[in-house]
């Protein structure tokens, strides 16, 4: 009889899921802690890593790179360019360095911009923007993060309310209705392409093509993704799991 059960409940999960199909479309945790290769744990848009070392980060390892020549490249197939999104990433920024220091991005010097999350290169704020039609969208949060202390921060989209997160809080928001656009070109992380260089630490770099909760970003952020249930953002195969199980 427990075969039956386990059998059915198994079968609405896989109908659940199919139906509630999971939103995240990259995820480099950064733990595998030697080499030039980044891993993404959500599908196949795996990185190189140029310059940057390993260091202990928020989650198992992270990165630092050292605000000249280092960055992530992460390829991309078409899947990272979205129009709604969330990404968000645990940073560590001991100071300024004079210019924009970038956390990750998609853009090109077209200008085109999917998504970008950057430090302001006066006040330390988390500066969160995209281009429409090549014309910036362009935003600051309100907290400064160069303090040498570890900060989760999350840009979430969705053609309605563009919002920053600083350690799971908002921390600016503005009404937006363009689409974003979109282009086939590489993720930088630490850098946009050729500039923005960051000097500090970066760990768990996460894109979704929608834009998550204020309590699913706090789930990720004080669980870590690999916890989360990455692949899935409404956490339906963990509940099944643990229904199982019980």
């Amino acid at each position: 009889m427990r075969s039956v059960s386990i059998f059915l409940v198994l079968l609405l999960c896989l109908c659940v899921a199919s139906y509630s199909k999971a939103s995240v479309v990259g995820a480099w945790l950064f733990d595998e802690g030697s080499g030039t290769a980044v891993k993404d744990s959500a599908g196949k848009s795996n990185g190189k890593i140029n310059n940057a070392t390993w260091v202990a980060g928020k989650y198992g390892k992270a990165l630092q790179f050292n605000g000249t020549n280092a960055n992530v490249e992460i390829t991309n197939t078409g899947a990272l360019s979205v129009d709604t999104f969330t990404l968000m990433a645990w940073v560590n920024v001991p100071g300024f360095t004079g210019t924009w220091q970038t956390i990750a991005t998609l853009n090109t010097d077209g200008p085109v911009r999917n998504y970008g999350l950057f430090i302001n290169q006066g006040s330390g704020l988390i500066h969160y923007s995209f281009t429409s039609n090549k014309a910036w969208q362009s935003f600051n949060a309100k907290s400064n993060i160069v303090d040498g202390k570890w900060h989760h921060i999350a840009a979430t989209y969705d053609r309605k309310v563009f919002i920053c997160y600083v350690d799971g809080v908002v921390d600016g928001q503005t009404a937006n209705t363009l689409k974003p656009d979109t282009a086939e070109t590489i993720i930088t992380i630490g850098s946009w392409v050729g500039g923005g260089w960051l000097k500090g630490k970066i760990d768990e770099v996460a894109l979704y093509d929608e834009a998550l909760s204020e309590a699913q970003i706090n789930k990720l952020m004080n669980d870590g993704i690999k916890k989360s249930a990455v692949v899935d953002k409404r956490d339906k195969l963990t509940t099944c799991w643990g229904f199982i199980k019980n």
